[in-house]
């Protein structure tokens, strides 16, 4: 009877260890990685990339329009108080390439294309405070320029 009671508690001991730490992974593995902070604060993130400010890490899609297999999307983020243009699918050819522009309605504009990865630029930032945002882009063999519309 001694040898069944030492396999038990053996056992008991075992899936104790095993609940705690399973318990121990899950607690680990959701918590996210700390994002490193902005490098720009709002009011002087204009004319910077986003994603080397670290301002794409809080990034939010404002507004999104689609044609000829691009999405043009309004980006901004919070922390950073700035605002950006991020065109996907984009296309190009030898001589010539989708381009992307972030503007307010006080004449302030961005359309120096940063490449993200493959197919996808976006503009360096424009500050955000008390305007109205609208990205727009130009087509490689499309004469309409896409737009969202301000926000």
């Amino acid at each position: 009877m001694g040898t069944v009671h030492r396999f038990h508690r053996a056992i008991s001991v075992l899936s104790a260890c095993l609940l705690a730490s399973a318990a121990a992974g899950v607690t680990a593995s959701a918590a996210a990685p700390a994002q490193p902070p902005a490098t720009c604060t709002p009011g002087t993130c204009a004319g910077q990339d986003p994603g080397q400010t670290g301002c794409t890490s809080d990034q939010t899609i404002l507004d999104q329009v689609q044609r000829s297999g691009r999405t043009l999307r309004l980006m901004f983020s919070n922390t950073c108080q700035a605002a950006w243009a991020q065109l996907a699918g984009g296309q190009s050819t030898a001589q010539n390439s989708d381009k992307a522009t972030i503007q307010d309605d006080r004449g302030h504009a961005q359309s120096s294309p940063v490449l993200v990865s493959g197919l996808t630029i976006q503009t360096r930032m424009i500050n955000s405070t008390s305007v109205h945002l609208q990205a727009c882009a130009t087509l490689i063999n499309d004469p309409v320029q896409l737009c969202t519309p301000f926000h």
